[in-house]
This record gives structure tokens, sequence and C-alpha cells, in this order.
């Protein structure tokens, strides 16, 4: 099964069976910044900050359908201004939803004369949420793992600490009766109020219905927040919530929800349909700045392992202002993520599986890439009038004004932001591309001479075929020393001095002359090798060797061959383009 999502969007997939039935469950997951939660960060920067909050010993969802929404908060209470307090009171809402507790500072019992009473609170900041620290024990109903019952530890100990977190209107008072857990975070499955709904497991179970779930458990048992956490609705997505002495640095903390909601599509043999979704559980992790969006789906399969036949999953997520898309939308956009032509051009593309832009924010973009192709143009045109000048400096070649590189398109520019934001379609960059190779390739179909005609400083029409030939074979035939070769230099340029003099006297300029060491024999030897070395381990042949191979190929080999009959010596000798 491959998925297909956007990089901001998360996911968890299991499958089970009950009552004879094979369920998919996909749960898309959704992670917002609480400070802007209109910025939804990339899943990568998500589970990293959700690890932070919770731990490596916790999760953050076990995957599976729950008979309620819910609302679940990791993390610790802090005192306003880290003011060192007693007491504390700390709460949350989400739409209608509102739960506030009281947090306590440590204390103990304390034996006075015939009573037993709670010690006086000490001073906290902050103190973290956890079960451990709320009411409970061994034989509570909520909470195995709490305290402030005077109970035998399992060391033979006494426990008499006091729980940190009750209910607001709750007192520890020795005489109060009645004590209830209390907490924002998830109770454990081993909790009993949970354990009740996870169904029987006896005889029956394991004769007739293994390994299917058991056909009275209930998905309540999913549910992990306590009761006053859940509501029979689904979450709409958009809804106000505010944290209060949950945040270290703002004592109240609202908002609102991002307004999103996500999109789920199957695609196997027979068929691409939609699991529909809703939201089912939101998580506060206030310590991280983080809000995360949990959806659930399910689908009914043929197969207990449906994952083997499913070929593909496409998650998406749109904006709940707007129009849903249609399905065939998204079938072309899997269409193009499965098609070999297309899918390069989709493999950092995400604008089509996210809410659909402002008009403002496609502005933006177009003046990104136009400012973006600005700076690249002006690289090259820069570039282009420093080698226009150093080919007329060191080689006296001008390059006509109206010869120029081609300049870059904006729509096949990724700015810089693209890039961080993961919205790079390269689809203009692709077709661009497409159109050099085109280009590439019919002028690799023209002759040898139109080619040789496009090439700075060379004209086909000077071109002789003969003379280029006679050269090639002179400079393979040629085996002369490198002290033969610049006493012809020598006797050359001593023959042209005098036929000039002898018309025109010349004025005496050796002795202001400043002409550079002459190469020792040596060094022009090793030049000259290095020189046919380097032609030998060229991993592509050079223009030159093309010229050869085209025109002087047959001779080379026929000079080769001359010279091996008459056991000439062929090393330091160009052969380079010969037919072999």
């Amino acid at each position: 099964m491959r998925v297909f999502k956007p990089k901001s969007l998360g996911i968890l997939h299991r499958t089970y069976s009950k009552a004879g039935k094979h369920m998919f469950v996909v749960s898309p997951i959704i992670f917002f910044d609480l400070k802007n939660p209109a910025s939804v960060l990339m899943e990568t920067t998500g589970w990293s900050l959700t690890k932070k909050s919770i731990g490596s010993e916790e999760y953050l969802d076990e995957g599976m359908p729950k008979a309620r929404s819910e609302v679940l908060i990791f993390g610790k209470v802090h005192a306003p201004g880290k003011q060192p307090v007693s007491y504390l009171e700390a709460s949350f809402s989400v739409g209608q939803l509102r739960k506030k507790i009281q947090a306590i500072g440590n204390r103990v019992w304390q034996k006075k004369f015939l009573r037993k009473r709670a010690t006086k609170p000490a001073p906290f900041v902050s103190l973290p949420m956890q079960w451990e620290r709320a009411w409970g024990g061994p034989h509570d109903p909520i909470n195995l793992n709490g305290t402030g019952l005077m109970t035998e530890g399992k060391n033979g100990s006494i426990n008499i600490s006091l729980p940190n977190f009750e209910y607001a209107n709750q007192n520890s008072g020795f005489r109060i009766k009645k004590h209830e857990a209390v907490g924002f975070g998830p109770l454990d499955i081993s909790s009993p109020c949970r354990k009740i709904f996870a169904g029987t497991y006896d005889e029956n179970y394991f004769r007739n219905q293994f390994p299917d779930l058991p056909d009275d458990l209930s998905f309540d048992l999913y549910n992990r927040a306590q009761n006053d956490q859940q509501v029979d609705a689904n979450w709409i997505g958009d809804e106000e919530f505010s944290l209060e002495n949950l945040h270290n640095e703002f004592p109240l903390l609202k908002g609102n929800l991002p307004g999103l909601r996500t999109r789920c599509f199957l695609d196997d043999t027979y068929r691409f349909s939609e699991i529909p979704l809703k939201l089912e559980t939101i998580v506060f992790l206030p310590e991280s700045d983080l809000g995360v969006l949990i959806f659930r789906g399910e689908l009914e399969t043929s197969d207990r392992y449906p994952k083997n036949k499913i070929e593909n999953l496409l998650l998406s997520y749109e904006h709940i202002l707007d129009d849903p898309r249609e399905i065939s939308y998204y079938e072309h956009a899997l269409k193009n993520r499965t098609n070999y032509e297309t899918a390069l051009g989709c493999i950092m593309r995400d604008s089509d599986l996210s809410p659909k832009k402002s008009a403002e924010a496609l502005l933006h973009e177009k003046y990104a890439r136009s400012d973006e192709a600005d700076r690249i143009n002006k690289s090259l045109l820069d570039g282009w009038e420093s080698y226009k000048q150093e080919m007329r400096k060191k080689n006296n070649i001008s390059i006509p004004d109206d010869v120029s590189p081609s300049l870059v398109n904006p729509e096949s520019v990724i700015a810089p932001a693209a890039l961080n934001s993961c919205g790079v379609d390269f689809t203009h960059l692709l077709e661009e591309s497409n159109k050099s190779l085109q280009a590439v390739a019919a002028y690799l179909d023209e002759p040898i001479k139109e080619k040789l005609a496009s090439v700075p400083s060379f004209e086909s029409k000077n071109f002789d075929e003969v003379e280029f030939v006679n050269e090639v074979v002179n400079q393979a035939r040629d085996r002369s020393s490198a002290s033969d070769n610049l006493r012809n230099i020598k006797n050359q340029y001593e023959e042209a001095l005098t036929s000039v003099s002898s018309v025109t006297p010349l004025p005496d300029l050796s002795s202001k002359a400043n002409f550079p060491d002459p190469i020792s024999e040596e060094n022009l030897s090793e030049l000259r090798k290095k020189e046919l070395l380097a032609k030998g381990l060229a991993i592509t042949p050079s223009q030159d060797s093309r010229l050869r191979s085209k025109f002087a190929g047959k001779a080379l080999r026929s000079v080769m061959t001359e010279l091996i009959e008459n056991n000439e010596n062929l090393t330091n000798r160009d052969f380079s383009g010969a037919d072999l």
C-alpha cells in the first residue's frame, strides 16, 4: 500500500475484525501552532514536538474508533508570572465543553492528637499533570496509580501523601468520605473504568470469535479521557478554545481551532472511493505550543488484512469554509502521482492536496517567482558580459551584441519560500527542461557543418576538409622532439624577421623586451604526454576528436597500420579519432 499525502499531514492506520466484519481504520492527523492556530506544522515537526511533550513511554492515540469525541491535555499547571502559590485553579474549554480543576502544593497526612489532618500545602511554581499525583489507589475505580489513601505500598511502606489535583469544589479533609480522581490527561487502558468495556474473553470467545474482537466489546474502551472531557457530537473543527494556567508564558491562552477537514481516498483493484472522516480527538500540548487534531474513518473490507490489497491511499485537507472538492479531482491527483510520466512533477507538490489558496497568497507567490527570476537573469547577464570582455581581451574575439543567453521564464522558477513550505510544483520546470532537450535533440540531428557554423569564431564556409585531414595525418606521423619543435619555431621567426627588415628597418627592441623564460625540452615533452593522456581519459570526446573521427578516422587508421608494419614507435603520437 502506497500512501500519498501532504507533508503537513500525519497518519495512523490499522485493521480490526468484529462480528465477522473486517474493518480498515485510518486516522489523519493535523499538527498546529497553539499561539497561531492557523499555522499548520510539518508532520515531522509535529511528531518531534509530541514526543518531547509526552515522553517515550506514552503514546498519542491508539488508532481505534471511539464511542465519543474527546479532549486530552498533556503538560503542567503553571503559576501566573512564575510566582509561587499553594493553590491554583486550572481549566480548559473547547466550544461548550468546560472543565476546571484545582492544583494544590505537596501535602501529607499528619497525626495530631487523636486525629489526622492534612498539612499546609507547599508553594509551587509548576506541577506536572500525572495520574500518580491525583486521588486514587489499588482499589480506586478510576485511578489505580493515585495517592491520598493511607494504604500499604508495594515495599510495605505507608502511603500518606495527598493528591496535588482535585476538583475545584473538593476538599481533602479527613472526614470527607468520597474523593474522585481528576486530571486532563489520558487514563491507562488498565484503568477499571476502561476495562469494563473490553468484553468477555472466555471459552466461548476463543472457540467461536477469536481472533476477532469480542462481540460484547464496546468502543468506549478506546475513549482515553475522563467522561467530563467527552461529548456525543462530533467536533466541527473551528471551535473556540481556552487554556487557563496551563501555559508557562500565558496565564490565559485563547484561540480557535484551525477550521480544517481532512479527506481520505482508497484505491484498490475495484474502486476509487472515499472513506468518510470525522474530527474525533483534540489534543493540547502546551509545553510545546502544539495542538493536534485527530480525525477518524473506517471502511469495511473483504479481507482481514486489506493493506495487502489496497494499492494506494490518498490524503488531503481542506478549509471547512470552502466547498469540498469533487472525488474526480482527487482521482486525477492520484493518477498524476502514479503515472511515471507525471509523477516527478508532483514529488514536492502539496498544493493540490491542501486548502485552496487565497487570491492574495497566489499573487504573493507570483511576485516571489518574478523576483527570483529577475535575480537569476541579472546573474546570467552579468556573467555573460564578463565572458564577452574576457574573450575580447584574451582571445581578441568579439561576440555580437545580439548574441546572449536565453532568459529564465518566471513560471519555471522555484522561489526559496516555496522550497521551505514544500509547495513546489515541478511541472513548469519539467516542461521547460523538455523543450530544451527537444532543442538539443534537433540540434544533434543537424549535419556536422551546420553544427560547426553555430560555434563562435568558426565559420563552416572556411572549413577545408582536405587540408584538415592532411594536418591531422601529419600530426600523427610527426614524432619530433621538443627541441626540434622549438628549433623550427625559432627558424620560422628569424625568416619572418629577415623578410620584413629588408623592406622596413626595425628599431632594436630586444633590450626593452620582457620575454618569458623558454620552456625546457623535458617540460615540453611532459606537457605533450599529459595532453595525450588527458585525451585518453576523457569520458566524452572533445569537439576536435569528433572532427577527427568524422573526417580523418580512416586516414588515421591507415597511418597507424603503416607505422606498425614499419616497426615504428607509436608512443607520443596523437591518434585521437582514429577508426579502430
